[in-house]
């Protein structure tokens, strides 16, 4: 009888023993940041995490106020985080935050938000090419109504680093004029940009006028009040074209290269054909296709 109650006593202690080393076992040593996203009301983006220096870093525009900024922190799961991401809002000097996993191994991170402040400006102006731009009066032309189709122009911009755009030029070969009669048009004109992103999601518009004098050159668009940031290495398409340019029956060239090659100089182009008759307009996305010219364009903003 003794022998038995020994051998189950000596049973319950080694159980202890193994449930006391798997309880140990299961304690998570993982102390890791995996995600700094920022929440803002005109962007949301994710800041970049050095796992080596534990340092996060992020710029950002001038237009995001680093004294009440909103963030969403994802830790490794079971550790826990001191202060509390929700208690902070000031991001206006480095914030340190200690990561601290379940089974006690404590990390720190450093996070340190600076703002985009360095002045960039990219031009491409080589031209030798020039496309249809806006509407068209002619009554001889093949398949071609008078008064009815409006030519738009696009171009796509990709960035190697992040931009604050505050200023978007396109290139105009001469003033508006009636094509069949060589007319000038002799009176100011509006112009409209339409920018998408990636997945054709339309991210800002903005129109602008043309003077009655104009003659040929860049022509801009402001985008200071647009709140935009353009991501390095994404693909932005921008879009413009004469409004009400089908009623209006005229025209421009569109300034374009037909050279390939690589850069920021070098990427899609685009072309719109908008018809009356058709119920189409140039807001429509089914109306633009890609062009193999690329268009000449100003690009300015701070990175």
């Amino acid at each position: 009888m003794k022998t038995k109650l020994l051998r189950f006593t000596i049973l319950l202690f080694i159980t202890f023993l193994m449930i006391s080393c798997a309880s140990e076992e299961i304690l998570s040593a993982e102390n890791t940041v995996l995600e700094f996203k920022i929440n803002d009301q005109y962007l949301i983006t994710n800041a970049e995490i050095d796992e080596q220096t534990g340092i996060v870093t992020k710029r950002l525009p001038e237009f995001i106020d680093f004294k009440n900024l909103n963030i969403d922190l994802k830790i490794s799961e079971s550790a826990s985080i001191t202060p509390d991401p929700k208690t902070i809002k000031d991001y206006s000097s480095p914030v340190t935050f200690i990561v601290k996993s379940e089974s006690g191994l404590e990390k720190t991170y450093l996070v340190k938000l600076e703002h985009m402040d360095i002045n960039r400006y990219e031009s491409c102006t080589d031209s030798n090419a020039h496309k249809w731009f806006g509407g068209d009066n002619r009554t001889n032309a093949p398949d071609i109504l008078p008064f009815d189709r409006n030519i738009g122009t696009g171009q796509t911009v990709l960035l190697n680093k992040d931009l604050v755009p505050s200023r978007f030029g396109i290139h105009l070969r001469e003033g508006f004029a009636y094509y069949e009669t060589k007319t000038l048009y002799g009176e100011e004109v509006k112009l409209k940009l339409i920018i998408r992103d990636e997945t054709k999601k339309t991210i800002a518009s903005t129109e602008t006028i043309v003077s009655a004098n104009f003659s040929g050159g860049f022509i801009s668009f402001d985008l200071q009040n647009q709140y935009l940031l353009l991501e390095a290495g994404k693909k932005y398409v921008f879009y413009w074209y004469l409004v009400d340019g089908a009623a209006l029956g005229i025209m421009a060239g569109s300034s374009g290269d037909t050279t390939n090659g690589s850069g920021f100089c070098f990427q899609t182009g685009y072309s719109g054909d908008s018809k009356i008759r058709n119920k189409t307009t140039l807001e429509d996305l089914s109306v633009w296709g890609e062009h193999p010219w690329h268009f000449n364009m100003e690009l300015e903003g701070k990175e």
